[in-house]
């Protein structure tokens, strides 16, 4: 898969973002705008007004850093992911593509997974990409607002009762 390198991204759709008023224009005669500034208004733009298309929701329990999300956002129909270990990545060209970058992060299933939402697949699809690192015998977690169970061998079966 070729993704593109993050920041040439942001410098390709820099133009769009002055004219629609969404950051402000940079004296071209100084050259490029700097590098670090820019990624920072693009990914706060991409989390800001970027649809969350996949979000996988996690508690443990404990106190703190104890709860959080990883998601993958859709943004001028590019896909980027966001993640507690990662941060922004992308863009990439598809949901299914940053889903086989980041599968660790986005479809591994622990004791602190409690809901994994998708906008673009259905429950059975999601729950056919899932990967069980479960290390008691079962588990419950929400697929699209439907309930899963993670059996002992870490398949996944809907709770139909």
């Amino acid at each position: 898969m070729d993704t593109l390198d993050y920041y040439e991204w942001c410098k390709t759709i820099l133009p769009d973002l002055i004219a629609e008023g969404k950051l402000e224009a940079f004296d071209e005669d100084e050259g490029e705008p700097d590098r670090e500034w820019l990624m920072e208004e693009i990914t706060n733009l991409i989390l800001d007004e970027g649809d969350v298309v996949y979000g996988l929701y996690w508690d443990s329990g404990g106190p703190g850093a104890g709860a959080g999300a990883e998601n993958i956002f859709r943004f001028r129909g590019l896909y980027f992911s966001r993640s507690e270990v990662n941060g922004v990545s992308g863009p990439f060209p598809s949901l299914d593509d940053v889903l086989a970058e980041f599968a660790g992060e986005f479809l591994g299933i622990t004791e602190a997974t409690v809901e994994i939402s998708c906008d673009e697949l259905s429950a059975a699809d999601v729950a056919s990409r899932l990967v069980s690192f479960l290390e008691e015998a079962e588990h419950v977690v929400k697929i699209n607002g439907e309930k899963w169970r993670v059996t002992k061998d870490g398949q996944f079966e809907p709770i139909t009762h």
